[in-house]
């Protein structure tokens, strides 16, 4: 049986290029734009760890 996390929990990463850029996305799923990131798990993940696993599933720099 699934149960939530008794305090859900969120990580966003900020993330700059070599000359400062900062990347930001425009989700498909919500209006306006927001930063690499998600719902972290009810397993004792980490902010960082929740980031860096969703790095590799966005595009290239622009």
């Amino acid at each position: 049986m699934f149960t939530l996390p008794e305090l859900p929990a969120s990580a966003g990463a900020i993330i700059l290029d070599e000359d400062g850029r900062l990347l930001i996305l425009k989700p498909t799923y919500k209006s306006g734009w927001t930063v690499p990131g998600g719902v972290m798990e009810a397993d004792g993940e980490t902010p960082g760890r929740r980031a860096a696993a969703r790095w590799p599933r966005r595009p290239a720099w622009r």
